[in-house]
């Protein structure tokens, strides 16, 4: 029996119809007004990592992200400018399953240890 399976869900799973990469955009943005301005260094990977893994409403997320290497950088006008909401929205709205994803997960379902089930 298998005992545990990890999936990266994008890719394997998951696709996005749209993909636009606000997140993405957002952030070369602000390394790039932060150097204009010279605020210092600002990390695209770190702020990446850091909406990885933590959890909250996206603004609020991507002003935690950037704020935590810029403390004096105004998030909420570029967000504003990039309209980041509604294309975060955009995109995750137009995430969807590859066809044989959800045959797959329960194939595998039935094949794990009791007790230990496959979330879906």
């Amino acid at each position: 029996p298998i005992a545990a399976v990890l999936f990266d869900m994008f890719g394997t799973l998951l696709f996005m119809q749209r993909k636009s990469l606000p997140w993405t955009k957002l952030f070369g943005v602000v390394a790039d007004l932060a150097q204009e301005q010279e605020l210092g260094v600002f990390s695209q990977s770190k702020a990446s990592l850091f909406v990885q893994t933590n959890d909250g409403p996206p603004c609020e997320i991507a002003a935690m992200a950037v704020n935590a290497q810029l403390p004096t950088f105004e998030v909420d006008p570029l967000l504003a400018k990039l309209d980041f909401i509604k294309e975060v929205e955009l995109e995750a709205s137009s995430v969807k399953l590859y066809d044989d994803s959800l045959q797959a997960l329960k194939r595998l379902s039935a094949r794990l240890v009791v007790g230990r089930g496959l979330k879906l």
